[in-house]
């Protein structure tokens, strides 16, 4: 299975992070967040307002975060998605969801440093590879080329679907949103 790591548990980072605790689309093995207290990134994971709590529970234990699935995930707290070592780790993918405009920077060094193959952003910055919006323009994402990729902004991943038929079936010469 995929080996992936996240650098950022806030909003998006505990999303992905939920979502694949009930999918199992890949191995989450590495956390990097700033905040220093992993009760407080276990309870901020396992009970959300707006998710509800998790089925299966996230706990403490040492350096890790520990469900009773089995899964146990490092705990990094380094201000620089650089300054973990992805690579002890086998980390196949990192998902950058910080929304630090300096670890996007560093992404491409982590990619030609370390085991890291592809870094995701969750935001939409200037110095990425490719900007996908799922529903618009995935088919030109070249994996041979592009290797810090950006998922978008939700505005652009909530609209762009959308506008894309509506441009493709009638035309769109402007708009605002807001």
């Amino acid at each position: 299975m995929v080996r992936v790591g996240i650098n950022g548990v806030g909003r998006i980072g505990r999303a992905i992070l939920r979502v694949n605790q009930l999918k199992k689309y890949f191995d989450v093995v590495v956390i990097n967040d700033i905040n220093p207290d992993i009760d407080n990134i276990a309870y901020t994971l396992n009970y959300d307002t707006l998710y509800s709590r998790l089925d299966v529970l996230f706990r403490s234990k040492g350096e890790c975060l520990v469900n009773d699935l089995g899964d146990c995930i490092q705990i990094y707290n380094e201000p620089h998605i650089a300054d973990v070592d992805w690579s002890q780790h086998d980390v196949d993918y990192v998902i950058d969801s910080s929304g630090v405009l300096d670890n996007v920077k560093h992404a491409r060094d982590l990619i030609e440093k370390s085991s890291v193959k592809r870094v995701f952003v969750t935001h939409s910055p200037n110095d990425v590879d490719f900007t996908m919006v799922l529903g618009v323009n995935e088919g030109e994402l070249d994996i041979n080329k592009h290797k810090v990729i950006s998922t978008s902004i939700c505005d652009a991943t909530a609209l762009g679907p959308v506008l894309n038929i509506i441009n493709k079936t009638f035309g769109i010469d402007n708009g605002y949103v807001t």
